[in-house]
């Protein structure tokens, strides 16, 4: 899907889930948002979430912006992040979510393109809509 969004004109939102349970996944998420970034070819959006939006989406354009940004360590709801999406004007065209998929979340789809993508041995996504990326290894 980020293939077909390549462009100055893509407006890429990438969540990381920053809870707790993520603490350990430091360079796998690193390593997924560069890949993001790579794929983009441009600057995305940043958004750090645990129980809550950490501060408003920042716009990155290399792992060393991105990491002053990833802050959080509490539970995990996933609704934050869509709740941010909604409000960005105009809408991003996909969200990311690297997470480890323990967390909340509304079953229902909140009409934003969304691809889970999964680190740390996570393989179901935590909601039922979206596309899930599982990382491996």
């Amino acid at each position: 899907m980020l293939a077909a969004l390549r462009g100055a004109t893509a407006r890429i939102l990438v969540a990381v889930d920053t809870s707790g349970s993520m603490s350990n996944l430091g360079e796998d998420v690193l390593s997924e948002l560069d890949g993001v970034l790579r794929a983009v070819g441009a600057s995305c959006w940043l958004l750090a979430c645990d129980a809550a939006v950490a501060a408003p989406p920042v716009r990155v354009s290399s792992l060393a912006e991105a990491k002053g940004a990833l802050r959080g360590g509490g539970g995990t709801r996933f609704d934050p992040i869509f709740e941010e999406a909604v409000k960005m004007n105009p809408l991003p065209d996909a969200v990311v979510v690297i997470t480890d998929s323990y967390g909340t979340v509304s079953q229902i789809d909140p009409g934003v393109q969304t691809v889970w993508a999964l680190v740390g041995g996570a393989d179901k996504a935590p909601a039922p809509w979206g596309r899930c990326v599982v990382v491996r290894d």
